[in-house]
């Protein structure tokens, strides 16, 4: 994970004073293809214009762009990055999104085997009967595929649980998951104790909740 200096240090900075107009704003993000500007009073940062602010605040509003202030619709008060720290904006939910990203197919090939088994005609009974197809997939279709989203869920839970080089190679040293956890304690600290611990934690919730979801399905859909 690189750090914000290395992704801005070869890029131009764009910013406006704030006491230009919103249209010049908006020319100004038009000719140079940005969707936000740093807005600068005295040299200082003040806040930051964007297009939803031009939108939210001035168009949907009915101000007029030429006579209203980039000061009077900016976002004031940003927070600043710190030039040598670690890119954090968004850098957790982007790791989340890639894990999801890898469980996802196993989530639809379960799902998918679980929707051609249910017999088509219950739902085109139930429409037959006079139910909107939102109706006759919500009190059909979703109750009889509500073992195979359990069974999706387990499974998808203990891929992402026991997960090692997904973490590893999206996440970096500082995006901590058990399993990396568990390797790191064992093969870097030579922390046998701990590292035997957190394991066995590990595989005890895993198994639990395995048999608490499969105890869950057979009771109340087993009929």
């Amino acid at each position: 994970m690189g750090q914000v200096y290395d992704i801005v240090k070869d890029r131009r900075v764009y910013s406006i004073d704030a006491d230009s107009t919103v249209l010049e704003a908006a020319r100004f993000m038009m000719e140079h293809n940005i969707g936000a500007l740093p807005v600068l009073r005295d040299g200082v940062l003040a806040g930051i214009v964007s297009e939803r602010d031009i939108m939210n605040r001035v168009v949907a509003v009915g101000r007029t762009p030429g006579t209203t202030a980039v000061s009077e619709v900016m976002t004031a008060n940003p927070r600043a990055v710190d030039a040598e720290d670690w890119q954090r904006a968004g850098a957790s939910l982007d790791r989340i999104r890639r894990i999801i990203a890898v469980n996802l197919p196993f989530v639809v090939l379960t799902l998918q085997s679980v929707l051609e088994g249910i017999d088509r005609s219950s739902e085109e009974a139930a429409l037959s009967l006079g139910a909107t197809p939102f109706a006759a997939w919500r009190l059909v279709s979703l109750p009889l595929a509500i073992p195979g989203v359990l069974a999706a869920a387990g499974l998808c839970f203990i891929l992402t649980m026991n997960a090692y080089a997904t973490p590893v190679l999206l996440g970096g040293p500082r995006f901590q998951m058990m399993a990396p956890v568990v390797a790191n304690e064992v093969l870097n600290q030579n922390n046998w104790p701990f590292g035997a611990a957190l394991s066995f934690m590990l595989m005890i919730v895993t198994l639990l909740l395995t048999v608490i979801a499969n105890v869950v399905v057979a009771r109340r859909y087993s009929h």
